[in-house]
């Protein structure tokens, strides 16, 4: 395969398709196999039509170079949106009246310390907005 067959290879076969469409009639079983539709455009395509589907192959796999980097960005800068959102929730989360530690985690209170407990969680959810709380409760996760 030499470089302009290369070149024009990076389009996809309706492009191709589209762009040979009232220049040049290719048969059925050739406009389904990419190779055998770059041999013919080869073997019988003008010099001009060639070379406009060389440069278009070459712009096609730019666009989606540059595409791809503007996707990997936006990714980039939403996760660290994400995690700059993320990390003041769970200092927020951590910090507290009642410390967690792995000894103390996913104890239940005694009988006594429980009213203790209902209050601060009370107390926490009725100093956080409406919509917030309305969120937490009825998702639960």
């Amino acid at each position: 395969m030499d470089s302009t067959e290369a070149d024009i290879g990076k389009l996809p076969i309706k492009e191709i398709l589209r762009k040979l469409s009232g220049i040049m009639s290719v048969s059925k079983q050739e406009s389904k196999k990419k190779d055998k539709l770059l041999k013919r455009i080869i073997a019988d395509g003008s010099p001009e039509l060639i070379d406009a589907l060389r440069r278009a192959g070459v712009d096609h796999q730019q666009q989606k170079v540059s595409s791809r980097r503007v996707r990997k960005r936006r990714i980039e800068e939403d996760l660290e949106t994400l995690t700059a959102r993320k990390i003041p929730r769970l200092q927020e989360g951590t910090s507290g009246d009642i410390a967690t530690t792995p000894t103390t985690f996913l104890q239940v209170p005694s009988t006594d310390e429980l009213p203790a407990t209902m209050h601060l969680h009370w107390a926490r959810v009725a100093s956080v907005p409406e919509s917030v709380t309305f969120k937490k409760m009825v998702c639960g996760v």
